[in-house]
């Protein structure tokens, strides 16, 4: 080509610069174009790869990434879920249940105990006690939580919920006889549960208890090793008046701090909604007890009244040194409902267990930040313009310019 070229008349030699110059200044932006055609091409089937799984090297890369983060979200819930895992050791006796529950993994002493007592002449008591010991702190705690008495009462417009003066008929239920406690085990969601049921003689009042040592859906409901859950049942009531509700008085005692929360422990953790509770421990080891907002009236939802909680001054109340005792009410917001359910909890905050979901988080945080790592190392260069660049048409011209003025000195 460049042959030819200088075989040109002198006459045609400014027309031949005017060329070279041309195509020397237009050489960046052909090159810029064209990359930025290529670019745009393979990022449009990157997208479709993606989209499709086919097999383009970007498309490869970014189907494996996915499945790898995939693999690791999979990997990183089932070792959550096994931090949570507990040993159970369980004693039934027909008037209480007693059961052990131990942290099965990681290093730390991490345990609660928690009684049932269902005894004539006495309200139904639930004790828990915690302990937990790591290479840095040893705590303990302990509260119980007692039902007291069924309260009719006939609202009187003034306030939500049953006030004192209110009540109609007291049903205690301290004053009753219980069946023996009944103890089944069942296997829900691939779990084992342990359920216990005690029911006064006249069927009124119902406690059912349920535990496992797995976290469990139980289909309305989660079930977590770190809590008992309470299903509380009122059934036929003998009511008194055709326009009562119904209030259940709970009583919790215990040595440690206690606060009353809009939003449970579980709640928070995403294993419940709509629960409110008192919060019970101290700046090591936590505790609550725990409720439904709601219950369950004649197969309809209703809401749950809960009052402020408040120390008790029953002068005939027999308190171990150290101890406080508060009183609450739970009113529920239905006319003579012959059927009522309602689910409370107690459970404790594992140290062990929130231990080791902050090493599962940190291991797996490692992991992803490794392989995003060596993916971007992996990763394809971006596509090279196949047209020759500035240097090529720098040369060209000037190589044409000084062979014309060769040519320009010849003639003169």
């Amino acid at each position: 080509m460049v042959i030819n070229m200088l075989k040109l008349p002198i006459k045609l030699s400014p027309l031949l610069v005017l060329l070279f110059l041309g195509a020397l200044l237009a050489t960046p932006f052909l090159v810029v174009a064209d990359d930025d055609d290529e670019t745009t091409t393979t990022d449009d089937e990157t997208s479709t790869t993606d989209d499709e799984t086919t097999t383009t090297d970007e498309g490869e890369t970014s189907t494996s990434d996915d499945d790898e983060h995939d693999e690791f979200d999979e990997a990183e819930n089932q070792e959550k879920d096994d931090a949570y895992e507990r040993k159970l050791t369980i004693n039934v006796d027909p008037d209480r249940v007693e059961i052990e529950s131990q942290l099965k993994f990681g290093d730390n002493k991490d345990e609660f105990e928690i009684e049932f007592r269902a005894e004539t002449g006495e309200e139904p008591e639930i004790e828990l006690e915690y302990s937990t010991e790591t290479d840095t702190l040893e705590a303990e705690f302990q509260f119980e939580v007692e039902f007291e008495r069924i309260i009719e009462y006939v609202d009187n417009g003034t306030s939500d919920g049953y006030q004192v003066g209110e009540e109609v008929f007291i049903y205690e239920i301290g004053e009753t006889d219980w069946n023996d406690i009944v103890h089944l085990v069942t296997t829900i969601d691939g779990s084992e549960v342990n359920i216990f049921t005690a029911m006064t003689t006249d069927g009124v009042f119902t406690i059912i208890l349920k535990i496992s040592g797995s976290i469990t859906d139980l289909g309305n409901a989660t079930l977590t090793p770190n809590s008992l859950k309470m299903d509380i049942e009122i059934h036929d009531f003998p009511y008194t008046s055709t326009d009562s509700k119904l209030a259940i008085k709970a009583k919790v005692e215990t040595e440690s701090e206690s606060e009353q929360r809009d939003e449970s422990t579980e709640e928070t953790s995403g294993f419940g909604s709509e629960e409110a509770e008192i919060f019970i421990g101290n700046a090591a080891a936590q505790g609550f007890f725990s409720w439904a907002e709601y219950a369950l009236a004649d197969g309809s939802n209703v809401t749950v009244i809960t009052s402020a909680l408040t120390e008790s001054d029953d002068p005939d109340e027999d308190l171990e040194e150290g101890k406080t005792s508060n009183t609450m009410y739970f009113s529920f917001n239905v006319t003579n409902s012959q059927d009522i359910v309602w689910d409370p909890k107690v459970g404790v905050q594992s140290q062990g267990t929130e231990l080791g979901l902050i090493a599962i988080e940190e291991k797996y945080s490692s992991l992803r930040n490794t392989a995003t790592a060596s993916l971007a190392s992996q990763s394809p260069t971006s596509p090279i313009s196949g047209l020759p660049g500035f240097e090529f048409w720098l040369v060209l011209s000037m190589f044409a310019l000084f062979q014309v003025s060769i040519r320009i000195k010849k003639r003169h």
